[in-house]
Parts: C-alpha cells; sequence; structure tokens
C-alpha cells in the first residue's frame, strides 16, 4: 500500500520553497492563477518521496528500514515541477537519495534568503551555497555514455549555479576529453569522477600522463584544444592539478579563493612567506611523479623579489616542471616579468588569503 503525504503537508512542502521546483537551474514556479475563476489555481508541482512510497516492481530508492509513518512525513518528501518530478522516478542510481536532501536543503534554504533580501534565485544561490558543491560520485564505463554521464553529474551537482555556466561547459568538454584519453591512450581499465563540496576529482589507473603538457602540443586534436580553452579563458582563476599517486593518474579542478585550499588539495606545491623565499630556508620535498608544481608567493611579491627564486631556490627550478605561480595583489609589471624569466609557466590568482 502506498505511504502518502496528508493534504496540509503536500501544501506545507510546497510552500516551504516557495513553490518553486526543487531540481538544479529548473527555477519554475509550479503555482499561478487559472482562468477558470478569481478563486482557482493551476499547478504543476507535486509532492515527491525521496525514500519511496511503495514497494512495488519500479519503486525507486526502496528503504525497508523505514516506517510507514516515516515515509509518508513531510521530511521524507522534496518538492519538484511535474517533468522532474517524474524524473526523478526513473533513476535511482543518479537520483540518490542523498542528492535528493540536500537538492531539498539548498531550494529551501534560498526560499528563506529570497524572503529575507528580495534576491532573485540565482543570486540567492550563490549567497546560500557560498559556492559549495552538491557531492555526487559517478563510475565511468569506457562507452560513449560518457559525454551524457559527465554532463549529469556536473549538472546535478549544481555545478553551473555556483561557478557560472560557461566556466562549466568548459570544464564538461575538457573533463569528457580527458576521460577519453584515459581509456584510448591509457589504456585505463576505470575512470571515476568524483564531486565534493569544493572540488571536482577524477581518478583513472591508466598510464602516467602529464596533462598540462597538452597545451603545447603540436596537434590540435580534442584534449588539446580543451585544456587550451580551459588554461586560456580561467587559466588565473582555475586550479587544475595532476598527479600520480598509488599506480592512479589524480586530476583535481576547483576555484579556491585561499592558499590554504591550495596546499591541501595537491603535494605538488611550495608555500613561500617572504622570509623564506628571501633567505632560502624553506624545505619542500616534491612527489617524484609532480609533472608540475604551484609556487605560492608571498602576498604583495614585488619587482626586486622575483631574482630570489631562482638565486635562493635552484633546485626548485632544475626539475622539467610546469610552473604555477599564485599571487595576490601583484601587478601585471611582476607577471611580465615572471613571464620573461620563467618562461611558459601560468598563473593563478586569488581572490582571498589565509
Amino acid at each position: 500500500m502506498r505511504k502518502d503525504f496528508a493534504q496540509k503537508d503536500k501544501v506545507k512542502l510546497a510552500q516551504r520553497c516557495g513553490y518553486i521546483c526543487s531540481y538544479p537551474s529548473c527555477e519554475a514556479v509550479t503555482i499561478a492563477p487559472s482562468e477558470e475563476g478569481d478563486n482557482k489555481t493551476s499547478s504543476i508541482g507535486m509532492a515527491c518521496h525521496i525514500y519511496s512510497a511503495s514497494d512495488g516492481t519500479n519503486a525507486k530508492r526502496i528503504n525497508t528500514e523505514m516506517t510507514d509513518e516515516q515515509l509518508s512525513d513531510i521530511s521524507n518528501g522534496i518538492w519538484m515541477c511535474y517533468t522532474h518530478g517524474k524524473l526523478i522516478d526513473t533513476d535511482e542510481v543518479r537520483f540518490t537519495a542523498d542528492l535528493l536532501k540536500e537538492w531539498k536543503r539548498i531550494n529551501e534554504s534560498i526560499a528563506s534568503f529570497r524572503q529575507e533580501t528580495g534576491l532573485g534565485y540565482q543570486a540567492a544561490f550563490k549567497n546560500i551555497s557560498l559556492n559549495k558543491l552538491v557531492e555526487n560520485e559517478v563510475n565511468l564505463p569506457k562507452e560513449f555514455a560518457i559525454n551524457r554521464l559527465v554532463g549529469e553529474a556536473l549538472h546535478d551537482s549544481c555545478l553551473s549555479v555556483s561557478w557560472g555556466s560557461e566556466i562549466t561547459e568548459t570544464i564538461r568538454d575538457f573533463l569528457v576529453e580527458h576521460i577519453r584519453n584515459a581509456y584510448s591512450h591509457g589504456d585505463s581499465d576505470g575512470c571515476t569522477l568524483k564531486i565534493n563540496a569544493c572540488e571536482i576529482i577524477v581518478i583513472d589507473n591508466g598510464t602516467e600522463f602529464d596533462v598540462r603538457s597538452l597545451y603545447n602540443a603540436e596537434t590540435g586534436q580534442g584534449g588539446t584544444l580543451s585544456i587550451r580553452r580551459l588554461l586560456d579563458h580561467y587559466g588565473e582563476k582555475i586550479f587544475l592539478s595532476s598527479y600520480r599517486l598509488e599506480e592512479e593518474n589524480i586530476l583535481k579542478i576547483s576555484l579556491p579563493k585561499t592558499s590554504k585550499s591550495i596546499t591541501s588539495s595537491t603535494p605538488c606545491v611550495v608555500n613561500f612567506d617572504m622570509n623564506s623565499l628571501h633567505q632560502g630556508n624553506y624545505s619542500y620535498h616534491l612527489n617524484e611523479f609532480c609533472n608540475e608544481v604551484f609556487i605560492i608567493l608571498p602576498e604583495y611579491f614585488g619587482l626586486s623579489d622575483i631574482a630570489f627564486i631562482s638565486t635562493k631556490h635552484p633546485a626548485l627550478l632544475s626539475e622539467k616542471r610546469h610552473l604555477i605561480f599564485v599571487l595576490q595583489h601583484v601587478s601585471e609589471h611582476v607577471k611580465e616579468l615572471l613571464l620573461e624569466q620563467f618562461k611558459d609557466c601560468q598563473f593563478m590568482v586569488l581572490n582571498d588569503y589565509a
């Protein structure tokens, strides 16, 4: 027997999110006036169960440990438009209970924030989420479905709303090419896409591969074109790191605002303060599989500080690694001189510092 919600709880579920569909980026207003009469409304919304209301053959997200009262409680509901309400009951692998709970939490938080501030949906989302993504994990098979699976994973994690649609499309193109290369050129037999609150991670067990080497490749195939687009348009704000760890290739993408975010994301990093830069007393050990090194320079790094990189830290430059200088409050003149001295280096510019 189906454990449906009480009518009053259906209404409360809709009211708690302002009658807005909880599917990311949908923003559909699910109630409006009806022309049938002054006291009539037209509704395209529905109260959906997070855990299935029945245990039938086609039921999704069955939880046998929940009681009938728990299954019909408002806490087990999420408000959706008809289109997306039907969609979430077609695939329990993609639309997990944890994913739906997070969508519900975000949508209700957005409604509260909009009520308090009068902001629109997009602005409210960015304030509520603080650019945090909805956690997700997808195993990517070696087949043509990679494009769809990557696209759906990024959408379901609210990436386009949180980071912006244009950068999301560029990241999606790059990830598709990267994963295809892992299978076709790296002989990987497995690839996993993980998305947590702050970063995107791709793990494969193929042969070691230097992702940034594609940037200067002479032949412009999909991988080269996608990484050039990503770094040329977003290189100063995006964190792109790849390294080898325990027979696996690790790729990470994020939009860090602090140096701490970078040091916690990769072993391929050197973090200077002004004293260690000038005195040469910084002790570091880079992973032998690091094809790149993120060099975090002190805040307000100046023109005369550049010489200390090569004179006090020559070992850092002796290896054939890609150099990515992480900067904050640095002039264009300093960046020009860094490029002159360290050919093909790249920059990341932080918006904050910690």
